[in-house]
């Protein structure tokens, strides 16, 4: 049996033999067990790892356009042409990176949201442009066939007559009231809705304040 510097060391076949490295050990018999040591590395998938740009444009897709949708509050939907193109482009040419099925097509459906959101918008401000440009027409049909239609309502009235003070709106919060109805108190006029309406009136000839 030779020597060594970290201690005595046997020959394979030798009983009772072990190394101080404690590399091997042996049982009775003198069989040499080496000893397995296992460790678990978790690597992330690259895939799976978004940049900060990317998760703010999720968020956004989700804040400014989706959940506007969802609430069924079209009008509120973002719709800044330029904020939309950049958004989209960003997920896109993130997607082009990524090979992971399930992430692709996690972007895919990020991107058609975003588009769907848009075409709804869109959907929503042509049938409000629509029905005001029928109450535009309606008015003008009425106010040509008014002269027909007046009545003295004074030649027959009996008994006593009760006066109010009345006020006139300006064209475009009477529009906005026959769309929308009065708003809630407190909430006042919603400057969207205002707007939109403000475009349409023009574009028929109409003064929105006069």
């Amino acid at each position: 049996m030779g020597k060594s510097i970290f201690g005595s060391v046997s020959k394979p076949g030798a009983t009772g033999s072990s190394s101080l490295l404690g590399i091997n050990q042996s049982d009775a018999l003198g069989v040499f067990k080496p000893v397995t040591v296992i460790v678990y590395v978790n690597v992330p998938d690259p895939d799976f790892i978004f940049t900060d740009a990317i998760n703010a444009a999720l968020l956004s897709i989700q804040t400014n356009y989706l959940d506007y949708m969802a609430a069924k509050k079209y009008n509120l939907i973002a719709n800044n042409i330029n904020d939309i193109l950049n958004i989209y482009d960003q997920v896109y040419t993130f997607q082009l990176t990524r090979k992971n099925a399930n992430v692709i097509s996690l972007l895919q459906i990020a991107m058609d949201s975003l588009s769907s959101s848009m075409n709804i918008y869109t959907i929503y401000t042509q049938n409000v442009e629509l029905q005001l440009s029928n109450m535009v027409l309606t008015q003008k049909v009425e106010t040509i066939l008014a002269g027909k239609n007046e009545t003295n309502v004074m030649s027959n009235a009996t008994g006593q007559l009760s006066i109010t003070r009345s006020f006139t709106l300006a064209p475009l919060f009477n529009y906005y009231i026959a769309m929308f109805g009065m708003p809630d108190f407190g909430v006042g006029f919603d400057p969207l809705k205002l707007a939109m309406i403000n475009t349409v009136l023009e574009q028929n000839g109409i003064n929105p304040y006069g």
